[in-house]
């Protein structure tokens, strides 16, 4: 099954340093396999895959892209349950496979905790008020720990 949510982050192209093509990230997230049947009633196996709806919405107007979507859904099935998949398939017209959506937990993208600041903001004898703060409370704690106590 190929599903989308929100919460898995959006396709994003970066430029490696040895490389003039960017490289491309489409993140997913891959479900449990459980048991079902097809609509033969032969037992097979299902796997609920989450993209974000932007690389979904890419999918169904580029064939190529889709097709590069299930080929990147086939290795991670492969890497995560050892299953060998045949890169010969057909999208079924069902929208979903199974009663019910199979609950996934989906790792948030956590903000950085560190934030640089653009020095271009402060003057320079902002920044060199800062600096001197920072060096005279640095001097002081020095002072303070050398100092031994009256008992």
């Amino acid at each position: 099954n190929m599903t989308s949510h929100e919460l898995v982050d959006a396709p994003e192209e970066k430029h490696l340093p040895d490389s003039e093509q960017p490289a491309v990230r489409i993140p997913l997230s891959l479900g449990e396999i459980r048991e079902d049947f097809d609509k033969k009633g032969d037992p097979c196996q299902v796997v609920d895959v989450i993209w974000n709806p932007e690389a979904v919405k890419k999918a169904k107007k580029e064939p190529l892209y889709k097709q590069g979507l299930v080929e990147l859904a086939f290795e991670y099935i492969h890497q995560k349950y050892k299953l060998a998949l045949d890169m010969k398939f057909i999208v079924p017209k069902l929208k979903y496979k199974g009663k019910t959506v199979q609950f996934q937990r989906v790792r948030a993208k956590k903000n950085p905790k560190i934030e640089q600041l653009d020095s271009k903001i402060l003057t320079e004898e902002e920044q060199k008020e800062i600096q001197e703060r920072s060096f005279s409370k640095i001097a002081e704690e020095n002072v303070v720990k050398q100092q031994t106590p009256n008992w």
